[in-house]
């Protein structure tokens, strides 16, 4: 198998995990992320953005990696996902601290993926 295909792989296989808890369980994966309940008003919004966006990103870097079809603009799709969640988590670091231990887990895990995904990109064959 190919390094491109095991990379969309395993983060679609990361995003599919979030993906499901948050269209499912949002109000665990609320608990389990936040440490607190989330108000009934919010969980439409905590499930679109924690569970509907991982989701179809998951699919489609699925897709691209069984099929062999997109793999660039899958790889690109997940630089740019990970790409703002670090960027974001990082601005987080500096203005609110360190996060807890799922924030810094998760903080490892979108830089990993953004190094890795970048690094495809620059030695894709032209």
């Amino acid at each position: 198998m190919s390094a491109v295909r095991v990379y969309l792989t395993l983060v679609s296989a990361l995003c599919l995990g979030l993906g499901l808890m948050g269209l499912l369980w949002p109000e665990r994966l609320a608990w389990l992320l936040l440490h607190s309940e989330l108000p009934d008003v919010a969980l439409g919004e905590w499930r679109a953005r924690t569970g509907g966006v991982p989701l179809v990103l998951a699919l489609y870097a699925l897709y691209a990696g069984l099929s062999g079809r997109g793999q660039v603009s899958a790889v690109l799709v997940l630089v740019l996902f990970s790409g703002g969640l670090l960027l974001g988590r990082l601005i987080s670091i500096g203005t609110d601290g360190w996060p807890g231990g799922w924030g810094a887990g998760f903080t490892i895990l979108e830089a990993g993926a953004l190094i890795v995904g970048l690094r495809l990109l620059l030695r894709w064959p032209r």
